[in-house]
């Protein structure tokens, strides 16, 4: 564990999507809803106290 977990917790946001040069995602629809929902919790978890 990181002395600094909860910290870098908050910054941290999962992202389904390959955002890489040359690679390109799937065609699969929920791969966009996904990333959406990844950045939103990512946001909410930041705001958290």
């Amino acid at each position: 564990m990181l002395p600094d977990s909860a910290a870098t917790q908050k910054t941290l946001i999962f992202d389904p999507i390959p955002r890489v040069d040359g690679i390109e995602p799937s065609a699969d629809p929920l791969f966009q809803l996904r990333a959406a929902t990844y950045l939103l919790s990512g946001r909410r978890r930041r705001q958290a106290p």
